[in-house]
């Protein structure tokens, strides 16, 4: 070997060596390998909550827990009587300890009425509106399951942020808006003033929702409620935004007329709010969110990933060696012995991919290096000219791509990510990927006998070249990009978990902070 590419397996290893073994890196590098399954137990709000057991609700956080189950199985399935007669029970002692917060009375509301206690319903409904707060408990319970999934994991890292935003349920806010649509607004009242007042007062719960909210999703739901109070019921199909604002002005105007000036002044002073926060924040900030999350895969995963792809290229370059310095070696890539190789090759492919086609593809190309010139050189050339250098390097780079994205999909943080990105759960974990790596490599087995002929050597010697090429290539660019990127990662993943921290705890407000800036 020469002493240059001694020098470039020193740096490489010792530059990798580190960050390997180190506590702040080493986490971006083994993440890989962490069992997919151990989160299994984790649970969150939204995550088939109907079938989880909230347990024994001792505290506020507990009745939170509580409440969020009822309603995701109210929307779902249902509950019993005996079922809603427990689950107010529960919220009734929750609102005696958090007084001022306008989710209990709001969510009481929602069952009373599924109870058949309309009068019920609409105490409740009345007495959220005086609230002078809202907050369902979700967000304390997203970031103790992120440190429950950091603990797990051994380190912190974005993606546990990331795949707890997802848990959010809005299972609450649905049925509270369906209520506040269907059941208030739509209501019959004795007087007009009555049918305003109500009006009002579900004004109030929509704003609660709006400027408390934790989540975007969460604030819009109640920002809907807000304006669609301030219209009439049986809206045209056809309305123009202008009409809407029409509506809305008639409603304050009203208020007006009906001795309610006070109630005017405060929903107009509400409705501007709710238009102004909804024109800060800006319409649709899905994408953000998810733009982050792929982020958060990435950055834990990538080191990981080139690491071992730069490896596998390192066996590669060993392989060649071996076949180049030994006449055993030779011997072993040559007929009659290759088709053994290219046999067990194949079952090794198919066991390690399951994709039928690198199963084929590989066995078959090494079953070319059986062919060989008639005529060969009395003493083996190791040069094939720069188009051979040039084939084995494209085609090794497609290799380390192809490999670094199987195992960054194998990772738990794509498996636990990816799923709530819209991704087809077959591809996550998919060996399909692997497979092409390991087609792109049978090409380049293919090459060999090619470039064997046309300089009248041995397709052993050929190949043996190709993979001290290829390997070398893929060690070279895998190390150096898994050394390059781990600093890069790790810095950029800490930045992205304050962000999505605070996303997590109050998406509006950190949208709002952001549009300021």
């Amino acid at each position: 070997m020469k002493a240059w590419k001694r020098v470039l397996i020193g740096v490489a290893f010792g530059g990798l060596l580190p960050l390997l073994f180190h506590p702040a890196s080493r986490n971006y590098f083994d993440a890989i390998w962490r069992p997919r399954n151990a989160y299994s137990s984790i649970r969150l709000p939204a995550d088939n909550s109907g079938h989880m057991d909230p347990g024994q609700p001792n505290t506020v956080d507990d009745a939170s827990l509580w409440a969020l189950i009822a309603m995701e199985r109210l929307e779902s399935e249902g509950l019993s009587p005996d079922e809603i007669k427990t689950t107010l029970a529960v919220i009734s002692a929750a609102e005696k300890r958090d007084m001022e917060n306008g989710y209990w009375p709001q969510i009481e509301a929602v069952l009373y009425w599924s109870d058949r206690q309309q009068k019920k319903a609409l105490e409740k409904w009345q007495r959220a509106a005086t609230c002078l707060r809202w907050n369902d408990g979700q967000s304390t319970m997203l970031i103790q399951a992120a440190d429950k999934l950091a603990k797990r994991t051994g380190a912190r890292q974005s993606w546990q942020l990331a795949r707890v935003y997802f848990g959010r349920s809005v299972a609450a806010v649905d049925l509270i808006e369906s209520f506040a649509e269907r059941r208030v607004l739509d209501g019959v009242y004795p007087t007009e003033t009555a049918t305003l007042r109500m009006r009002y007062l579900t004004l109030l719960n929509g704003n609660l929702i709006r400027q408390f909210g934790r989540s975007y999703a969460i604030s819009n739901r109640g920002a809907e409620i807000v304006r669609r109070a301030c219209q009439p019921n049986r809206l045209p199909l056809d309305t123009t935004p202008r009409q809407y604002l029409t509506y809305s002005l008639q409603f304050f105007n009203d208020l007006r007329l009906a001795g309610l000036r006070e109630e005017s002044v405060s929903a107009k002073q509400k409705y501007d709010e709710t238009e102004s926060w909804q024109a800060l924040i800006g319409g649709e900030i899905g994408s953000e969110p998810r733009n982050l999350a792929y982020l958060s895969v990435v950055y834990a995963t990538l080191p990981g990933a080139l690491a071992l792809g730069g490896l596998f290229g390192g066996l590669l370059w060993l392989l060649g060696t071996w076949i180049r310095r030994t006449p055993i070696g030779e011997t072993w890539f040559e007929s009659p012995y290759i088709f053994f190789l290219a046999a067990v090759t194949g079952v090794i492919c198919w066991l390690f991919t399951g994709v039928i086609e690198a199963s084929i593809s590989i066995p078959l190309c090494l079953a070319f290096l059986a062919i060989r010139p008639r005529k060969v050189r009395s003493r083996p050339s190791y040069e094939f000219g720069p188009t051979f250098i040039v084939t084995m390097y494209v085609l090794g780079l497609l290799v380390l791509i192809f490999q670094s994205v199987y195992w960054i999909l194998l990772s738990p943080a794509a498996v636990q990510v990816l799923p709530h990105l819209d991704w087809n759960e077959e591809a996550i974990g998919s060996s399909a990927f692997m497979g092409i790596a390991a087609m792109i490599l049978a090409l380049a087995i293919l090459s060999c006998p090619w470039f064997a002929y046309t300089n009248r050597t041995r397709p052993s010697q050929v190949f043996a070249g190709a993979m001290i090429q290829l390997g070398s290539f893929v060690f070279t660019i895998g190390i150096m990009l898994a050394i390059i990127f781990g600093g890069i990662c790790i810095y950029k993943d800490r930045d992205l978990q304050v962000t999505l921290a605070e996303i997590v705890q109050n998406e509006p407000q950190h949208y709002y902070i952001q549009r300021l800036h």
